[in-house]
């Protein structure tokens, strides 16, 4: 006889060294019933990471050429707790509600970081800059959703609400000492608090031999940043940001034997308001109404599977590259957000084809005003200044080929990509034409040593490739990891190395408008971590919410 009710639980603990030690735990609980559904998960982080980094930068007036060779060391400490609850109740086989709340937060969080700069002016030693910074963040956000999924007669509906908010804000404080250059301190501190509202509805209909889906999406979204500067080295400013999204979209897919068809359109009306200071900045504000087309054909016979897709959608700047604020770097080099940047468009272009383990895709991308990370030199001064602008247009082509057969115990997993952009940076401003193509490659060799055991070798590694105004080096890592279950997977237990031979750097060199920059920096991301999972009644959650306004949500 099956039981009316039962308890579902999950503990689970992860310990992780790499010069310092991190930790993770979760304890889980789900209370379920015929109808009734109540889960509450709890879990806290700490991490200790750091990075040894070494940047070059150049900044090219034209009397002038600053070099300025910095090396810098820091560790950051942080501790993040969340809590998250969510309930479903069935009112019968078709229709359901339910909501959630999770708490994401910050309990405490320091970075501490010491650099050492020497500085040359037309090849000649200025002088060298000790930099000493403490940094200290704060995070918390709140996040409520409400939802209905079901069916009156034929027709289904979906409807989803969230409400968000999130309190992000920062201190630093810099000490520079030189005795050639000067002493300086810098204290700032800028913080951003922001709301949003959401809500989705979704409608299908059964139409001739496919199913029609007709929807909204409507999201309300209100932003405040301040940002602060004591010394007035660089100017204190206060943004607001007010942004109304309305969005209608329907969608249609239709199966004929061996074929899949959907074809649909979205439109979506956009309108910002910006204030600075409290005073609205109409040449910075901005309305928008768009159509976003998409289509999608699929064939299937037996093991084969072919699929074209085309689309258009739209990426917008997240809250913070909007900020109307500049941040001290150092003497040479600043960074902050920019109004008055535009989304950009995406058209997309993609085949693929599936045959049993093996997979083959390729696509084309055109973005229109995309939205790149360089450097400028600062009107009127001598120091650069790092900030997104929006480009004409870039195009990319891609390409995959992905297996995965099954060979007695060897279970690999293999992945061989191709990314190349076409972005005429020398028109841009860049000293430098950049477009050498990506080749990476993901091997996951997985050994199914029994059926309570695995092992797994990976190397991950990727060739020399341009990336916007980046030219990026190459990169590999090796990876190791062993599981092993107890008690019908009750009981999983895994010990993982990562990046054994301390080769994941990240090593770059910007080539922008009038200044550069290299980097060359270690994250300690060689590590061990063991893992030890409980699971007790394991069973998937009825929780049938999606949320609504992810997109918006992802940009605060």
């Amino acid at each position: 006889m099956a039981f009316p009710f039962r308890w579902l639980y999950t503990l689970e603990v992860i310990g992780k060294y790499n010069k310092w030690m991190s930790d993770y735990e979760l304890v889980s609980a789900r209370y379920q019933t015929k109808k009734f559904e109540i889960a509450n998960s709890l879990w806290m982080r700490g991490y200790h990471i750091g990075e040894d980094n070494h940047l070059n930068t150049d900044i090219n007036l034209p009397d002038k050429h600053y070099h300025n060779d910095q090396h810098i060391h820091s560790d950051t400490n942080n501790r993040f707790l969340s809590e998250y609850l969510s309930a479903d109740y069935s009112l019968n086989d078709s229709n359901s509600i339910g909501g959630s709340y999770r708490y994401y937060g910050m309990l405490n969080g320091r970075t501490n970081s010491a650099s050492q700069q020497d500085v040359f002016l037309n090849g000649v030693a200025q002088g060298s800059i000790g930099q000493n910074e403490v940094g200290k963040p704060h995070l918390g956000s709140h996040e409520a959703e409400i939802y209905y999924v079901g069916k009156i007669g034929q027709v289904g509906i979906d409807f989803n609400a969230t409400y968000y908010t999130v309190n992000n804000r920062r201190s630093d404080m810099i000490i520079e000492n030189s005795k050639e250059l000067g002493n300086q301190e810098v204290h700032s501190s800028n913080r951003q608090n922001s709301d949003m509202w959401a809500g989705k509805l979704v409608v299908n209909i059964p139409l001739w031999k496919g199913n029609m889906s007709v929807g909204t999406e409507l999201s309300k979204t209100d932003s405040h940043g301040t940002f602060l500067n004591e010394e007035q080295l660089v100017p204190s400013t206060e943004t607001d940001i007010h942004e109304r999204n309305v969005a209608g979209f329907v969608q249609y897919g239709l199966s004929l034997s061996k074929w899949n068809i959907g074809l649909g359109v979205r439109f979506e009306n956009i309108i910002r308001d910006y204030f600075s200071g409290g005073v609205k900045q109409d040449d910075v504000s901005r309305r928008y109404s768009n159509f976003f087309p998409n289509l999608s054909i699929s064939w299937n016979k037996g093991n084969w599977n072919w699929q074209l897709n085309v689309n258009e959608k739209i990426s917008r700047p997240s809250y913070r590259q909007l900020g109307n604020f500049m941040q001290f770097d150092n003497r040479f080099l600043y960074e902050g957000g920019n109004p008055t940047l535009q989304p950009e468009k995406v058209f997309n272009v993609e085949a693929m084809m599936t045959y049993k383990w093996l997979n083959v895709s390729a696509g084309y991308k055109y973005l229109k005003d995309v939205i790149e990370w360089t450097k400028y030199i600062y009107p009127g001064k001598e120091f650069a200044y790092s900030t997104s602008l929006n480009f004409d247009h870039k195009q990319l082509l891609y390409a995959s080929v992905n297996v995965s057969p099954k060979l007695g115990i060897f279970r690999p997993t293999w992945g061989f990509n191709y990314n190349q952009q076409f972005f005429d940076t020398r028109k841009y401003g860049a000293s430098k034409a950049l477009s050498r193509p990506l080749l990476s490659c993901s091997l996951n060799n997985n050994f199914a040593l029994s059926e309570t055991m695995n092992a797994a070798i990976s190397l991950n590694a990727a060739t020399p490739n341009a990336d916007g105004f980046l030219m990026r080096k190459s990169n590999y890592s090796v990876d190791l990891r062993f599981d092993k279950s107890f008690a019908n997977r009750t009981w999983i237990i895994y010990l993982s190395a990562n990046d054994i031979f301390k080769t994941t750097k990240e090593r770059w060199t910007m080539y922008g408008l009038g200044a550069g920059t290299t980097k060359d920096c270690y994250y300690y991301t060689r590590s061990i971590s063991l893992q030890v999972t409980y699971n007790f009644n394991a069973k998937r959650s009825k929780y049938k919410g999606t949320g609504a306004g992810n997109e918006e949500k992802s940009r605060l």
